[in-house]
């Protein structure tokens, strides 16, 4: 290595270390180009942000418009933003009219004192509390030898505080399961196999948890953009003069399949009113329109899958509020389509935004 590298590295320690589980969680090459690339640039700010054809060419992307580039992007920042990394993704515009994107970072999870795991372990605290937990000597005092102390600083290095602490838990527990008991610190080195794959499950049921908790947060925020969206709805109702809705009414009758007569017409006739003003007065037209726009521009198989995966539930100011049955949904179409439908619905006068949220779909009833 050259002498520059040597200095940087050997000796003055300019080592910045990554977050491996977090890495291998993510399942996009680009998810995991930009979030080097991100937590490279990070320090400890808040937010960072960077003109977007730069960063397309930094990462790289094969993408020569803004629009392409948001497409690429859409997936790596949905897998960013469900492991608790990314806590916003915006577009704006510089001075210079060139095309932008900010990231706010997530705030890390609050951190027990008592935890081994923080991020203030050491390789000496780690090598002690191992000694402490094989002898059952809390504070024992030992110093431990130069390779003991590499050793362990090169778990931290490669694996984090956290996973480095599990895994050396997990060691004790499972020679002490074998009765096969580790003498000194090196001995865990044959138990890091099964400690990884432990640490892995455990690592996938905690996603599993907060996939779930991300998606009940989906729903409710979901919920209350449907209020205030039908809060508005009830207003335009109520603004309308008597010939407007006397022929709001009949059109809607044309699209009611029952009688007159029949049960539940009233209701359905209802929704049916409801249903046509949300289109006239509110705007709801826009969302078939922007799939045949798509279509347009892809071809027919997008008109499909953006059809079936995505509804418009609501419009709050700039925001369009779309639902997909399934978390695998909204990958899909934020992939493929975010960067696209949001350049479609945009206007020069205004930046129009798209927001994709998990619904609840009822359960499906099996006959016997």
């Amino acid at each position: 290595m050259s002498e520059v590298f040597y200095r940087s590295v050997a000796l003055a320690n300019y080592i910045k270390n990554l977050n491996l589980a977090l890495y291998y969680r993510l399942t996009a090459a680009t998810s995991k180009r930009l979030f080097r690339y991100l937590d490279k640039n990070r320090y400890q700010k808040s937010q960072y942000e960077e003109g977007l054809v730069k960063l397309a060419r930094k990462l790289p992307l094969q993408a020569a418009y803004p629009s392409q580039i948001k497409q690429k992007l859409a997936r790596a920042h949905t897998e960013l933003q469900q492991q608790g990394y990314l806590a916003t993704v915006t577009y704006a515009a510089t001075p210079q009219g060139e095309d932008k994107v900010t990231y706010t970072f997530a705030a890390p999870p609050a951190l027990d004192a008592s935890d081994p795991a923080a991020p203030t372990l050491t390789a000496l605290q780690l090598v002690r509390d191992f000694y402490g937990q094989l002898t059952g000597q809390a504070d024992l005092p030992y110093t431990p030898t130069p390779k003991e102390l590499a050793l362990a600083d090169e778990y931290l290095t490669t694996y984090g505080p956290a996973c480095t602490a599990f895994l050396v838990r997990h060691a004790l527990q499972a020679a002490q399961a074998a009765h096969f008991p580790i003498q000194t610190f090196g001995g865990t080195q044959p138990f890091l196999a099964p400690a990884l794959a432990a640490w892995a499950t455990q690592t996938e049921t905690a996603a599993t948890a907060a996939a779930a908790q991300e998606t009940a947060r989906e729903q409710v925020a979901l919920a209350h953009a449907c209020e205030q969206t039908q809060a508005r709805l009830a207003e335009v109702l109520a603004r309308l003069s008597a010939e407007q809705r006397q022929q709001l009414d009949q059109r809607a009758r044309a699209l009611v399949a029952v009688r007159e007569s029949d049960f539940g017409y009233r209701i359905m006739l209802q929704f049916a009113c409801e249903d046509l003003a949300r289109q006239e007065y509110l705007g709801f037209d826009r969302w078939p329109q922007l799939v045949a726009q798509v279509r347009a521009r892809t071809g027919p198989a997008a008109d499909d899958d953006v059809r079936e995966a995505g509804r418009l539930e609501a419009i709050l100011d700039d925001v369009l509020v779309v639902s997909v049955p399934t978390a695998e949904a909204k990958a899909r179409l934020t992939t493929h389509y975010l960067g696209l439908l949001e350049e479609l619905a945009s206007t020069p006068q205004q930046r129009t935004r798209l927001r994709v949220l998990v619904r609840q779909e009822p359960p499906v009833r099996h006959g016997a």
